[in-house]
């Protein structure tokens, strides 16, 4: 049974969340539980930044996270990452690290993406470029910004910038299936994204590219700016933590 209310406004309310609500319903049933874990302890992005964080949380992402029948979980050095990740971990969430994780904790994550988990990996230029971990996969996070004058975005309450841009250029992969079906109606927004060089025999392929025209430190610049792996142990990379902020 549910209660749609009697107040017009709220009849309209609910009725927008109603899918919401049935889909996680029907995931809830019909799929084995699905756990993400998000790192703490390096300078992270956290579900809710504490007070005095500059960063924006990630509150939005755990809710569709949650909508989508994942579990969400955190992980920290407490919970004994340095040696190994939970047994029932699915997707394992490094989102922004300022610091590199102790090797022993690459070596767990290695282990955990060789035994079928998947990495989610959102890079910022000033912290941890995961070196360890994506350079036997030939990816390496690059100096500069890409900037793009001809598709800038400009953003309430701020002036245009070459640096933020929009894209809706993608590859087929079934993380951009959606935005591939579009046909070029859907955008992502990049704010101060971190270029890539990959190598020749990469494992990760970029599966969404800036638009034509953009350059690096005013080199042009034709690589992707998201990358990623295939099943099963599947790894998303990003040059950009703010992406998945609020």
């Amino acid at each position: 049974r549910i209660n749609l209310g009697l107040n017009p406004e709220d009849i309209r309310k609910n009725l927008r969340e109603l899918d919401a609500r049935v889909q996680t319903a029907i995931l809830s049933v019909s799929r084995p539980t699905r756990v993400l874990y998000i790192t703490a302890g390096h300078g992270e992005r956290t579900w809710v930044p504490s007070p005095d964080s500059q960063e924006s949380g990630l509150v939005l992402l755990r809710r569709i996270v949650e909508r989508s029948g994942m579990e969400t979980k955190q992980l920290t050095l407490l919970d004994g990452a340095s040696s190994t990740i939970p047994s029932d971990a699915t997707i394992v969430a490094i989102i922004g690290a300022m610091s590199a994780p102790l090797p022993a904790e690459i070596l767990a994550l290695q282990r955990f993406h060789a035994q079928g988990g998947s990495i989610l990996l959102a890079l910022e230029q000033d912290g941890w470029h995961a070196e360890d971990f994506l350079g036997p996969m030939g990816l390496t996070l690059q100096p500069g910004l890409i900037a793009n004058g001809r598709y800038q975005v400009t953003l309430p309450g701020g002036g245009g910038s070459p640096y933020i841009w929009g894209t809706s250029r993608t590859a087929l992969h079934p993380s951009t299936r959606a935005m591939g079906r579009s046909d070029g109606r859907l955008a992502v927004i990049g704010s101060n994204i971190a270029p890539f060089a990959m190598g020749d025999d990469a494992s990760l392929k970029p599966v969404m590219y800036p638009m034509p025209g953009s350059t690096v430190e005013n080199i042009s610049y034709e690589g992707g700016w998201i990358f990623a792996g295939n099943a099963p142990s599947r790894t998303l990379v990003l040059g950009d933590a703010d992406l998945l902020g609020n």
